[in-house]
């Protein structure tokens, strides 16, 4: 080959080696540029990723203190109705305390207060007990009974009734006025009936019971019970005597 040739091959080497070498260089420019924006997208990505678990971690705690405040007012709400319902109560203990009150200070109450005896020989003994209604009110469908009995002092006293329960009836007994009830022996008194009376080994007893309503439809007892001694007089039993 002539010198022209060789000249002609070296310049297309060169050439073909510039052009290799400019196409390398784009290729590392592409390669380059693709790796910056793959790098981009993951930081984006993360960042994206970690305002996420912001967003739920926020929403979380968000949802967390709505519901410990709608616990909180649950339990307010609760203590207050627990608070209204035990004023409720409390208040309907003071009126039903005002209403018992109330009743107590005007009702009906009946019970013994004047007695008369009559004790001789040869004649039936009488013993008259009159009742009285100290209250505020009437006392109804007023009705009892009397009777006595002679026990040894060693002998315990039990109001054993011989006569049956009498009928209610519709006695009204008006406040502080009185009604006598009468014992009548159905014999008359002997020497020796009276010598018991004056005997220390033995005791006469008058008892009895009066039954009535008051005015609020409730229904009272008042029991009595009394000594009767030779002279006449009457003493308090230690038992028996009892007004509800």
């Amino acid at each position: 080959m002539d010198k022209s040739t060789f000249e002609w091959h070296d310049r297309v080497g060169l050439f073909v080696n510039i052009v290799g070498t400019f196409t390398t260089m784009i290729g590392v420019y592409l390669l380059l540029s693709q790796m910056n924006q793959t790098e981009s997208a993951l930081a984006e990505a993360k960042e994206a990723n970690r305002i996420a678990r912001e967003g739920q971690a926020t929403a979380a705690a968000k949802d967390k203190e709505e519901r410990q405040q709608f616990h909180d007012q649950l339990g307010v709400a609760k203590g207050g109705t627990d608070a209204a319902a035990k004023a409720n109560v409390l208040t309907q203990r003071l009126f039903d305390q005002g209403v018992e009150a109330s009743r107590l200070d005007q009702r009906a109450w009946v019970g013994p207060r004047e007695s008369k005896t009559t004790i001789e020989v040869g004649k039936k003994v009488t013993v008259q007990i009159e009742f009285t209604n100290t209250g505020k009110t009437p006392a109804l469908d007023l009705y009892g009974r009397m009777e006595t009995v002679v026990l040894g002092t060693a002998d315990s006293f039990k109001p054993v009734y011989k006569s049956q329960t009498p009928k209610p009836s519709n006695t009204v007994l008006q406040p502080q006025a009185g009604k006598s009830f009468r014992f009548i022996a159905d014999k008359e008194l002997t020497d020796a009936q009276l010598a018991t009376l004056n005997n220390p080994l033995f005791v006469w007893y008058v008892f009895g019971e009066i039954h009535y309503e008051d005015i609020f439809k409730q229904k009272h007892l008042t029991t009595f019970c009394r000594r009767l001694f030779a002279e006449g007089r009457l003493f308090d039993c230690e038992t028996y005597n009892y007004a509800d």
